[in-house]
Order: C-alpha cells, then sequence, then structure tokens
C-alpha cells in the first residue's frame, strides 16, 4: 500500500484522519493511511459485527486462492462443492503490483514504528532494513488491537 500508484482515498479522506499527502513522504501517508482506515473499519467490526466479521489479506487471497476461498467458505458456513471452489480458485491471479515494495529503497524510508506495525500484522519486512527514527506519536495505531483480534481469530500469522 505504501507504494501504491493510486493516491486517492488518502488525498479525499486522509485529511478527516490527519493525513495529508502535501506535507509528508508519500509512501509514510499511504501507510499510514492503510492503517487508520483499516484499524478504524476493525475497530467498528468489533464494535458493531464481533463474530460477523472475516479479515481476509489480499495477499492471501492470491498466493493461495484454494485455501482462502476454503476459510472463506467456512467462516460462511457454506460447504460449496471443491470443483467449483477449485474453478474459482484458477481465476484467481495476483496483479503485477504485488509485492511492489520490494523494487524500493526501504533503508530509512519508514519509522521503526511503522516497520514494527508491519511486521505485528504479519507481513514481511527486511531484517536489513535501517529505519529511521522519525515520526511522531502514532494515533494511527489506535486500531491496531483490533487488527490484531481479526488476525487472531482468523488464524492468519501476526
Amino acid at each position: 500500500m505504501a507504494y501504491s500508484g493510486n493516491a486517492n482515498q488518502c488525498r479525499k479522506v486522509g485529511p478527516h484522519f490527519g493525513i495529508d499527502l502535501t506535507t509528508e513522504p508519500r509512501h509514510r501517508a499511504l501507510l499510514r493511511y492503510w492503517f487508520t482506515a483499516n484499524g478504524y473499519a476493525a475497530r467498528a467490526c468489533d464494535r458493531y459485527l464481533p463474530t460477523q466479521t472475516l479479515f481476509v489479506r489480499f495477499e492471501d487471497l492470491c498466493g493461495e486462492p484454494l485455501a482462502t476461498l476454503r476459510r472463506i467458505g467456512r467462516f460462511l458456513e457454506l460447504t460449496p462443492a471443491e470443483g467449483a471452489l477449485r474453478a474459482i480458485a484458477k481465476t484467481i491471479s495476483p496483479p503485477p503490483t504485488i509485492g511492489r515494495y520490494r523494487q524500493y529503497q526501504t533503508a530509512g524510508a519508514f519509522s521503526e514504528t511503522e516497520l514494527q506495525a508491519i511486521r505485528r500484522l504479519g507481513f514481511p519486512v527486511a531484517d536489513a532494513v535501517e529505519a529511521d527514527s522519525g515520526g511522531t506519536e502514532e494515533p494511527w495505531l489506535d486500531g491496531m488491537p483490533s487488527l490484531e483480534r481479526w488476525l487472531a481469530k482468523n488464524d492468519l500469522p501476526h
């Protein structure tokens, strides 16, 4: 998300969360927006739909479509035919932009707090990354407990 070419949501909604693309590095603003928006959704689901929410990572859907579709089926208490699941799984493929962060120099690009937040949600961060110590107290992490609960109750790595 941090290196997405599409910043429209962040540009339009980010200011409501105190995120301004014009005053901070784009990659950091986009990452903070992702955490803020998903954290907001996780908190709302914890509050209003605690047993009716399934967290599905796009990377998991693209990387393990059959397993992810089975998990979605279990959550919905459905038992779709295996042939149907396999047929649907064959239509899912990762877009060329998945993993795009690997093409960027990340040393110093994110604060240690940002890198820890990424790791806590089960996303890989290169061990050799040298983080800057920039950033202030991070209100965008307010949704982290809810996001971590989503991961835990959905048996996702964190």
